[in-house]
């Protein structure tokens, strides 16, 4: 492709070639005076010697973006070794690899990787200020998986809950929402794209094809999965007084590949007129209704 793409400041170039052998696939050129800052595989490498820790957390990060960049092809990509449910919008570049963000591979890391990084947070964080007690507690929650621990470019600790959600559209535009869930006998409101809960050292694109496995097989074989976006609010849940908590909703962006009216799945819907109890405009117009069955 003769396509030009630009690079935005703090954007990693060739971040491939510090993980893997690679082979470059465009050409680098500056528009403006620019800066670089070039990290040497080989001078990494000689660096890491010798800690074992450390080197221990690279290595495990290394491996997490090898199997994400094995598995990117345009053509198709498995998910979890079941069917092929998931396609890649594009070839891996010299500018990305689809589903290999730092945000996506730093849950999937295992667990003594994350511990580590939750170790070297604690040790340099400045203020010193965490009771033992709240150190356990986060502690304890980054070895249940509900959350990793890391710095801030601030140098300030933070704890980072990922939620991966599934926002997948059909062809007129429309997409797909949970509107409630059924549970001891009862239905409960809930109008949200669909989620799931991250395992321990599960790769948030995983938990997407393992909720199409499930709750959503009927449709797993025609959804193609586009892209991943991140959406992060601050401050969401946090219990400790000196320890920012965010929530990054990992926003995968998909598209059926098959018109709804030959999927198959009239005998289970049910038309639904717009839900007229709610005020104008506090929801969109619900099209079909279609039950799925919880994992």
């Amino acid at each position: 492709s003769d396509a030009e793409v630009a690079v935005r400041a703090e954007q990693w170039l060739a971040e491939a070639a510090l993980w893997v052998h690679w082979t470059h696939v465009g050409i680098a050129e500056a528009s403006t005076a620019s800066e670089l800052l070039a990290i040497s595989a080989e001078g990494l490498a000689k660096v890491l010697r010798g800690r074992r820790m450390v080197s221990h957390v690279f290595q495990s990060y290394a491996a997490a973006f090898h199997q994400r960049l094995s598995a990117a092809t345009p053509a198709s990509s498995s998910c979890g070794g079941g069917p092929l449910l998931c396609s890649a919008a594009r070839w891996p570049s010299d500018l990305s690899v689809p589903f290999a963000s730092f945000d996506e591979l730093l849950p999937a890391l295992p667990l003594t990787a994350r511990e580590l990084i939750g170790l070297v947070a604690f040790k340099g964080f400045r203020f010193q200020r965490l009771y033992h007690r709240e150190v356990l507690r986060l502690s304890e929650e980054v070895r249940d998986g509900k959350c990793v621990i890391a710095l801030t470019q601030n140098g300030e600790i933070e704890r980072r809950v990922v939620v991966p959600t599934l926002r997948l559209a059909r062809g007129d535009g429309k997409i797909m929402v949970q509107v409630a869930t059924w549970e001891e006998g009862s239905m409960n409101v809930a109008v949200k794209l669909p989620s799931a809960k991250q395992q321990d050292g599960q790769c948030p694109v995983d938990v997407i094809c393992g909720l199409l496995e499930t709750s959503l097989v009927p449709l797993a074989r025609f959804v193609a999965i586009r892209a991943a976006n991140g959406e992060a609010e601050q401050d969401v849940g946090s219990r400790t007084r000196f320890v920012r908590s965010s929530l990054l909703r990992l926003v995968y962006v998909a598209r059926l590949n098959r018109p709804w009216e030959e999927i198959g799945l009239e005998g289970v819907g049910i038309a639904l007129p717009a839900p007229a109890a709610l005020p104008p405009g506090r929801a969109p117009p619900v099209d079909t209704c279609v039950l799925a069955e919880s994992p």
